[in-house]
């Protein structure tokens, strides 16, 4: 994205700006333009998350908007289909339930001041307004230098005009990329006006997506939440946050995932979630996300599948609630019902016009869990969108690969994934590779070599680490030099819970080795890791794991009680305290209550 910005300042940022301001600006009151100014910013940038919280979602605005503001990756077919949804509802209709929605948002987020200062206050808007119509014009023509001008003119007019100070901050990040100018003026703005809720969730989101400063935007989400307790939007935004990667992929990649899982906590952002629909019971967004973390982190299967009904009875046709559905249906095996809800949702999205490769995803992995037969009429389709959409996509080129080995091509089979790791080696593949040669009984060390590669790539990836150790066996030198590696990678991302699991899980392995000494130093360093993260049910577990190693009974059965509680539908866990449970009281009752869960 950066180097797409860096090839021009006439390029994709110039094309999108033109195509939605030419359908949303109009000239309208100062505070309705100033959003407007703010989605046509934000729509430069393929980062689209801002739009909702800078103009301020869920305050009656027509239906088409919230499908722009859903509008996660600015891919270009996304942007195409909600211009012709504005089309067929008319932008004059917008226009006035624009107006009505700011109305509404201005008369919340600004106090009474009085006469004199509601007269100047209608002076600034209609300047505001001047200001920011002719901004866009300059932007449309991809004159940002001009725009810039006007901007900087009118501020040294009118100092006090928050609303262009936030347009012309957002232009200094989106337009120029320069984050550094950005961050300045809306600090200007702080020191004039802290409680606009608008202006504050702007500057969160870009101090999310922007600075990638999470603590920041956190603290700006949980102040807001002081301020204005009755704002559905804002309990939202903040557990969007807290959901972690699983919440924030349009944003963060690569490196800048491992960053999310320093403020990840679940607990959190359940109690955010139920919060914002307390507040709005038909939230979609909030009851889908909802129903998506208690069944992805093992806490409410039951309670998942009844948000994912009420959800899609506000909304039928939502693909994200279907898909979410699908999914935990295919958890839970319920193999009928998932495949004609797959089948629904390919109809769906069909019908619409839609090119939903999360459908494709979601379907191949139900079909790889349940080794659905090749004649299955959809399975073809979904091979060939995932592998157009990701030609290194590791489960279609498995399914693909097998499919060969079945007709008696180990040849192809290997060379195939060959190929793919030639344009792009990822640790998934490799470990496909690796499978295939152990499978064909070709090359064992090229085998093990591609399980070293894996694991050299994303030391923190847990599948080629125990893939190498099944190899090798658990020998003390080998995890030494393993998870040394591991807390190398970690440290260099800035990432300091990962740093944490994994010397949570380097002592529980090593534990085996340690003399009595060094077992009470690792009993310590443990118990200190569990009670400073006791949100974290990979550290907590990992901690559990090292205290049944020592035989201490009553550490292991408390902290995995603790994991239980995180986590209350894991499978390793209940197995693991039913462990303890018959080995500490011979409770065979209460070992037999938690495996029958855990099945």
């Amino acid at each position: 994205r950066r180097d797409a910005r860096r090839e021009g300042r006439e390029g994709v940022e110039g094309r999108n700006a033109g195509r939605w301001t030419r359908r949303t600006m109009k000239k309208s009151s100062g505070i309705m333009n100033a959003g407007l100014t703010v989605l046509l910013l934000l729509a430069t940038r393929s980062e689209l998350l801002g739009c909702e919280v800078a103009l301020v979602n869920h305050h009656g605005f027509p239906c088409s908007l919230p499908t722009i503001l859903k509008l996660r990756g600015g891919r270009t077919e996304d942007k195409d289909m909600v211009m012709t949804q504005m089309d067929d509802v008319g932008v004059d209709a917008l226009d006035d339930e624009f107006d009505a929605a700011f109305r509404e948002v201005e008369s919340r987020a600004r106090p009474q001041r009085g006469e004199d200062v509601g007269a100047q206050a209608g002076q600034l808007a209609r300047s505001c307004d001047d200001v920011l119509e002719e901004v866009e014009r300059l932007v449309l023509q991809h004159d940002f230098d001009a725009a810039e001008l006007v901007y900087m003119d009118h501020l040294e007019a009118n100092g006090e005009d928050v609303d262009v100070m936030e347009s012309y901050a957002l232009f200094l990040w989106s337009i120029r990329d320069d984050v550094d100018a950005a961050r300045e003026v809306f600090e200007g703005i702080l020191r004039k006006e802290r409680r606009r809720v608008d202006i504050m969730m702007s500057y969160a989101m870009f101090l999310k997506a922007g600075c990638k400063d999470l603590q920041g935007a956190i603290k700006i989400y949980e102040d807001l939440q002081r301020i204005y307790p009755n704002e559905a939007s804002i309990y939202f935004a903040t557990a969007l946050m807290y959901h972690g990667v699983e919440g924030q992929e349009h944003v963060y990649s690569g490196d800048e995932k491992y960053k999310l899982e320093d403020i990840k906590n679940v607990t959190r952002a359940v109690e955010l979630y139920r919060n914002a629909i307390a507040l709005e019971p038909n939230m979609t967004e909030a009851l889908t996300n909802l129903a998506t973390v208690l069944f992805q982190e093992s806490i409410n299967v039951t309670e998942s599948e009844v948000l994912f009904v009420r959800s899609l009875s506000v909304d039928p046709n939502q693909t994200e609630a279907l898909i979410g559905y699908a999914k935990l249906l295919s958890r839970v095996c319920d193999i009928d019902r998932a495949s004609l809800l797959f089948q629904k949702i390919h109809n769906v999205t069909r019908s619409a016009g839609e090119v939903q490769a999360e459908f494709f995803y979601a379907y191949l992995d139900f079909l790889v869990r349940f080794k659905a037969k090749r004649a299955d009429p959809m399975r073809a389709e979904a091979m060939a969108h995932v592998l157009r959409c990701e030609p290194s996509n590791a489960m279609a080129l498995r399914m693909s690969a097998f499919d060969m080995l079945q007709d008696g091509d180990t040849i192809g089979a290997i060379t195939l994934v060959q190929k793919a790791l030639l344009s792009c080696e990822t640790p998934d593949l490799l470990l496909l590779y690796s499978d295939l040669l152990f499978k064909c009984g070709k090359n064992h060390d090229e085998a093990v070599k591609a399980v070293a590669r894996a694991m050299e790539m994303d030391p923190l990836n847990e599948k080629p680490r125990e893939r190498y150790l099944e190899l090798f066996g658990e020998e003390q030198e080998l995890i030494k030099v393993m998870f040394d590696r591991a807390l190398e990678f970690a440290a260099a991302k800035g990432c300091v819970i990962w740093t944490k699991r994994i010397e949570a899980e380097r002592t529980s392995r090593l534990i085996r080795f340690a003399g009595d000494q060094e077992k009470e130093e690792m009993k310590i360093q443990l118990q200190q890791l569990a009670a400073s993260y006791p949100h974290d049910f990979d550290l907590v577990f990992s901690c559990s794991t090292g205290f049944l190693q020592m035989k201490e009974h009553a550490l292991a059965q408390r902290w995995l009680k603790h994991a239980v509680q995180l986590r209350p539908c894991s499978s390793p866990a209940l197995c693991k305290l039913a462990q303890v449970i018959l080995m500490d009281r011979n409770d065979v009752k209460a070992a037999y209550r938690l495996l029958k869960r855990a099945y």
